[in-house]
């Protein structure tokens, strides 16, 4: 038993440091760089509903809209269970450790 454990520690350390490395740096970068991404599509969209305004383009609505509810009726078709339980046998140590760096590096950025 001692053996397993000793064998098997490295394996799970490994993953969990890296989940956490790349975790903060994704969050550091998410942090830093959000702010002008929003500021840009908020310009675009300002921008995009004024020359719809004077009729410039056409803003297609109803094709917005199907192809908003087509991709939110993607994650509606998999059943929730199935995908909770090969997420959980998958890859859980690494995701909380990725969500960890995460949360740190939004903090720190």
């Amino acid at each position: 038993m001692i053996e397993s454990f000793k064998y098997g520690l490295p394996g799970l350390t490994e993953k969990v440091l890296l989940g956490t490395l790349l975790g903060f740096a994704v969050g550091l970068a998410l942090k830093k760089s959000l702010r002008l991404m929003l500021v840009l599509i908020g310009i675009l969209v300002i921008i995009m509903l004024v020359l719809a305004r004077y009729n410039f383009i056409f803003i297609n609505w109803s094709g917005i809209e199907n192809a908003y509810n087509n991709f939110i009726y993607q994650f509606y078709r998999a059943d929730p269970v199935d995908l909770l339980a090969s997420w959980l046998q998958g890859s859980l140590a690494v995701a909380g450790s990725a969500g960890m760096g995460l949360f740190l590096g939004l903090k720190k950025g």
